[in-house]
């Protein structure tokens, strides 16, 4: 069965290294289209600005910057925010996200996530001409 994720595409934006090949690696299994990872605000905001998006996987904390306009520049493109953080996410970034999982993640419940995504992000979808 193919995954429900399955040509998803995700950017990954993670300032260690190891949790951030960990992010890349499960999500390829996953046949999903990684984008990235980047590991600095400006890495990343170069990043979110080329291509499609359908989600973005985000460390608030990057080597001492917080993401803060990251996370802005995701919502002005209307991209669904999974925030992975050690930290308490500020109240005024609560409405811009989508979910907040505090680190250490549990794999299930990040397949998780990006499966309610890839649902909710399907059925707001409009049929393909060539498909009615």
């Amino acid at each position: 069965m193919a995954s429900a994720l399955c040509d998803m595409r995700i950017v990954v934006i993670e300032d260690v290294w190891i949790v951030a090949q960990s992010y890349v690696a499960m999500l390829d299994n996953l046949r999903v289209i990684v984008a990235g990872p980047a590991g600095t605000v400006a890495d990343a905001l170069k990043l979110v600005d080329v291509g499609p998006i359908d989600a973005a996987l985000v460390d608030m904390n990057l080597h001492g910057e917080m993401a803060h306009g990251v996370v802005e520049q995701l919502n002005a493109r209307g991209v669904p925010v999974v925030i992975v953080t050690g930290y308490d996410l500020e109240p005024e970034f609560e409405s811009k996200v989508t979910a907040v999982l505090k680190k250490p993640i549990r794999v299930e419940a990040l397949i998780k996530v990006f499966r309610e995504i890839a649902a909710a992000t399907k059925a707001n979808r409009k049929p393909d001409a060539a498909a009615v």
